[in-house]
């Protein structure tokens, strides 16, 4: 009886310590969420995009960054970043994902039948520079991301004329 008592509590305080790494590991990444939180949220006022953006730290994501609509909340975008990836970008590129990311939810809130890469990276070089973004593609080609191509500078157009300038293309 001695033995199985030990055992249990050996048990336990494994399971109890694992419990606070968990949340030791989850508190590593409180202050980068709240930063990531801040950009989304000036990239969302920027572009005018109703709704909530609830930023993520995953530890796999297949797609790198991502975003999608919640299932438990009307009105919600969840954009989660891949742990391994979001410690390879600098601060500026992280921006840039943001951005990149912010694009699809405007053309879901806007013009969701236009839903396309370039059409996410006009958005969001309306936020960053095509240097930074372009960044953000190497790094996701070098995790074994598809190569993107950017739209020219002088392709960009101002979120007023976006519809229009898509509709003729």
């Amino acid at each position: 009886m001695s033995t199985h008592f030990h055992l249990i509590c050996c048990l336990f305080l494994l399971v109890g310590a694992g419990e606070r790494l968990s949340a030791e590991g989850a508190g590593e990444f409180t202050d980068k969420v709240q930063t990531l939180q801040a950009v989304a949220e000036e990239f969302r006022a920027r572009l005018e995009i109703p709704g909530q953006i609830e930023v993520r730290i995953v530890d796999q994501d297949k797609r790198l960054v991502s975003v999608r609509r919640s299932m438990e909340r009307h009105g919600l975008f969840v954009l989660s970043f891949d742990q391994s990836f979001l410690t390879a970008l600098s601060a500026e590129e992280q921006r840039a994902a943001i951005a990149h990311e912010l694009g699809h939810v405007w053309i879901f809130t806007h013009h969701p039948f236009l839903q396309t890469e370039a059409l996410a990276n006009r958005k969001a070089l309306q936020l960053v520079s095509e240097e930074t973004l372009e960044k953000v593609y190497q790094k996701v080609v070098h995790f074994g991301g598809k190569k993107q191509e950017l739209p020219r500078a002088q392709t960009v157009t101002p979120v007023a004329g976006l519809a229009g300038a898509a509709g003729g293309q």
